[in-house]
């Protein structure tokens, strides 16, 4: 019997380790496929996971219970073209071996190519490739993950129309295609979406037509878009317009109705009164927007007078409590002075000291004049003892120290000068109280003698007339007898005028093209 417990105690061990191995090898299977696939995500992403961690602890992986991996989100991968950049498809060709991998989210990609392949993903059911700008074509082949249920296309710069495969995602609950520059139709299959409970096609402002019977839809957004609506689309979020027979027939020539020519939706087509109403919405919505937009104007602009109102208080409220210590500040000052001129109503030492002082002093409470007149008795023990009746000698002594002026009015608002020292007076360790002499009176000014006047200038010569300039003499003209006769290199001078025969000039010129000389 021992032997037998033994023998099944050790299978129940045997069958635990099993088990668990297994699990274990699942998840080094996982993290294994994960990691091999990490090098061809690029090097940035590659750089984020250390090598031979647990790929559950990873930022961008989430493991089930049995520590399978079940989803994965990149987010900002870079797939520039340059070394070590993204390689997407040879990255989902591995993730493929994942079979229990149910979210894949690639979301703002940079430059990134469509992998054409996602395809071999086939257990997904939430796929989110947002915000990722692929320029391409919707591809056909997604209609191939049969178990979508959510698929989030949002701003990816697709272009083209619709594919009709899409109708054939059964379990399809939420679309999202917001954002591209998707045209046409939307696919006659769409009818076959029974899930479908949220349809997003706003900002495709080609996409046009009819919307076909998808009789769940709770959410749905049609905004710029020239889509139409008919009288049995149950979710009509942003429509503009009722279908009319026209587009109803474009539509079946376009969508893939496998009979264009059916009257299908011939009770569903809206009346002339019925798009006029919708014009009129479209207006009403217009006006609501504007409003709307008018509204946030004055809140921003109420806002901001408050704030600012609040600060110009606070300013003012800082100001007047800076002015108001200024002034008390001036007030104190004055009442000090005031005070201290109070303090010297007599005309002797205790009344220049303290009044209050030489109350409780064993000296006289208020000097006289013959106090000040007579010859004081010196205070061995120095002021400290003059006051202080316990301290010192000559405490008996009720003189007080000569003062030979008469007090500290009498001099304007100036003390009498203590020519020892206030230190001296005041600190007990100097042991005799000074003597406290009267202000001389200050000699008068020095007149400043006139100055000299400065002797007159002397009178500038007159201006003699400059002497005249002899006038030029007129040159002597040259005369000869015979202008032929004249060397052309004037070697040789003419004759003097004062010299020269008048006799001997002919009467008549040689060359007759000139005229006769006149005398």
């Amino acid at each position: 019997m021992g032997k037998l417990i033994s023998i099944n105690s050790l299978s129940l061990l045997a069958l635990t380790l099993g088990l668990f191995g297994n699990i274990m090898n699942v998840r080094a299977d996982d993290c294994a496929i994960f990691e091999s696939a990490v090098s061809y995500f690029g090097s940035d992403f590659e750089s984020k996971y250390t090598s031979g961690m647990n790929c559950c602890d990873f930022s961008a992986v989430t493991c089930d219970s049995n520590n399978n991996i079940s989803e994965i989100k990149i987010t900002n991968l870079q797939c520039m073209n340059y070394p070590n950049s993204a390689n997407l498809p040879e990255a989902l060709k591995i993730l493929s071996g994942l079979q229990y991998l149910e979210t894949f989210e690639l979301t703002n990609a940079f430059s990134c190519d469509f992998p054409e392949n996602l395809n071999v993903l086939k257990n997904l059911k939430n796929l989110n490739l947002s915000n990722s700008h692929f320029h391409s074509t919707l591809p056909d082949n997604l209609s191939e993950i049969t178990g979508l249920e959510v698929l989030d296309l949002t701003q990816c710069s697709f272009v083209g129309s619709i594919p009709s495969s899409y109708g054939n995602l059964k379990n399809l609950k939420v679309l999202k295609l917001k954002g591209n520059n998707l045209e046409g139709y939307i696919p006659y299959s769409f009818k076959n979406l029974k899930n479908l409970t949220e349809l997003n096609l706003s900002n495709n402002f080609s996409l046009k037509g009819y919307i076909p019977k998808m009789p769940n839809i709770k959410t749905c957004d049609y905004l710029l878009t020239d889509l139409c609506q008919l009288k049995s689309t149950t979710c009509t979020e942003n429509l503009n317009k009722m279908c009319t027979k026209d587009d109803v027939k474009a539509s079946n020539n376009a969508n893939g109705n496998p009979d264009p020519n059916s009257n299908e939706y011939e009770d569903d087509i809206g009346t002339e009164k019925e798009d006029g109403f919708f014009n009129m919405l479209k207006i009403i919505r217009v006006i609501k927007y504007i409003f709307i937009g008018i509204l946030v104007i004055i809140i921003i602009v109420f806002i901001y007078s408050v704030i600012r109102a609040k600060r110009s208080n606070k300013r003012r409220k800082q100001l007047m409590k800076n002015n108001q210590n200024q002034n008390n500040s001036y007030s104190g000052t004055n009442n000090n002075i005031n005070s201290f001129n109070n303090a010297v109503t007599g005309t002797g030492y205790g009344a220049y000291v303290n009044s209050g002082t030489n109350d409780t002093s064993t000296t006289t409470a208020t000097a006289t004049a013959t106090d000040t007149a007579a010859a004081a008795t010196a205070v061995a023990g120095g002021y400290g003892a003059y006051v202080n009746g316990n301290a010192g000698t000559g405490v008996n002594t009720s003189v007080a120290p000569a003062v030979t002026g008469t007090g500290y009015e009498t001099y304007g608002g100036i003390a009498p000068v203590v020519t020892g020292g206030y230190g001296a007076y005041v600190n007990s360790s100097v042991g005799v109280a000074p003597v406290v002499q009267p202000m001389t009176s200050i000699p008068p000014m020095v007149a400043v003698p006139p100055m000299a006047a400065a002797p007159p200038m002397a009178a500038a010569p007159p201006m003699t007339d400059a002497p005249p300039m002899p006038m030029p003499m007129p040159m002597p003209m040259p005369v000869v007898d015979n202008y032929s006769s004249y060397p052309p290199d004037n070697s040789i001078p003419p004759p003097s005028y004062s010299t020269l025969d008048k006799s001997t000039i002919p009467s008549n010129p040689v060359d007759s093209k000139f005229p006769p000389y006149k005398q």
